[in-house]
């Protein structure tokens, strides 16, 4: 892939989300190549010279769409708001001595949020206790009244606990190793995390650095940056510990609760993933028709590793 056809398809997958990139953005989920800041600041000007995309200060969009400005900042506005509830509700499960790793995916994580939008979480659980942890976790955001339950049709701001992976599974299975879930690993915030989970997490998902290079090395960076600050929890090993025994007979349990409910859900005794729509089929379906539009000479190759 070129710098001309890699720049199409970044403005192009985020356009898909009505969400328009900055200068840095945008060289930081430049796909398959490490270009330079210089390389790509040239050819933007050109293409603005020839009126190939629009600006509109700060963001560069598809020819345009300038109109998605306005939707980013107003989407920013709502997403301040669901930031500090997701962090309250994400307080909550510091209780669960097993949960290893608490953070923000989807749009959300991007602040790319509506006014009505839930809260994603991914949550990562220390091995043998995926089912317990989920339990507890479903326990206390019910008890707090901010969980969003399979039924509901208006969810704004409830927790939605779709995502559940023991440590041991952090690394994505190899069937979905693309760019669709490179995007999804690279833009997960972790609220919290015990014991590094949050690196271990990335270090399992090292794939995604042939993907998207620069906003690897942004990743990392941002990571060695930070104070090193792993929570000691020590005291809850023993609990934890007991919680393991638990894990059988809450996951019949629970099986035995959701047989009636069963769709399309990912169930295992290292993941339970709880979305009835493969948001990577309607993404790639869209990505292709821009991608004819814009006739970018990329085959289908662009979507793998």
């Amino acid at each position: 892939m070129n710098l001309s056809s890699s720049i199409f398809f970044t403005l192009s997958y985020g356009d898909i989300f009505q969400y328009p990139y900055t200068e840095d953005e945008l060289f930081s989920w430049l796909p398959k190549k490490s270009w330079t800041k210089k390389a790509v600041q040239k050819q933007l000007q050109y293409f603005l010279k020839r009126k190939k995309i629009s600006f509109v200060g700060p963001f560069y969009c598809i020819r345009g769409h300038t109109k998605h400005r306005k939707t980013r900042l107003q989407r920013e506005h709502e997403a301040l708001f669901k930031w500090k509830k997701a962090e309250f509700a994400a307080s909550f499960l510091r209780f669960v001595p097993t949960i290893t790793l608490v953070g923000i995916t989807g749009g959300l994580s991007n602040f790319n949020a509506d006014k009505d939008d839930d809260i994603d979480f991914y949550i990562g659980t220390k091995p043998g206790t995926l089912w317990i942890s989920r339990l507890l976790a479903t326990l206390l955001m019910e008890t707090a009244g901010i969980r969003r339950r399979p039924e509901d049709t208006e969810a704004k701001d409830a927790v939605c606990l779709n995502m559940f992976v023991s440590e041991s599974s952090f690394m994505v299975s190899k069937r979905e190793q693309d760019i669709f879930t490179a995007h999804e690993v690279l833009q997960m915030k972790p609220l919290w995390e015990r014991g590094n989970a949050y690196a271990h997490f990335l270090k399992k998902n090292r794939w995604v650095s042939s993907v998207f290079p620069n906003k690897w090395k942004e990743v990392m960076y941002r990571l060695k940056s930070k104070k090193a600050t792993v929570r000691q929890y020590g005291q809850f090993q023993i609990v934890a510990h007991i919680l393991r025994i638990l894990e059988k007979p809450v996951k019949h349990i629970q099986l035995w609760y959701m047989r009636k409910r069963r769709t399309t859900e990912v169930i295992s005794d290292t993941v339970i993933r709880f979305h009835p729509f493969d948001a990577r089929i309607w993404i790639r379906g869209l990505l292709e028709e821009k991608i004819k539009r814009l006739h970018l000479p990329l085959d289908k190759n662009i979507f793998q590793p």
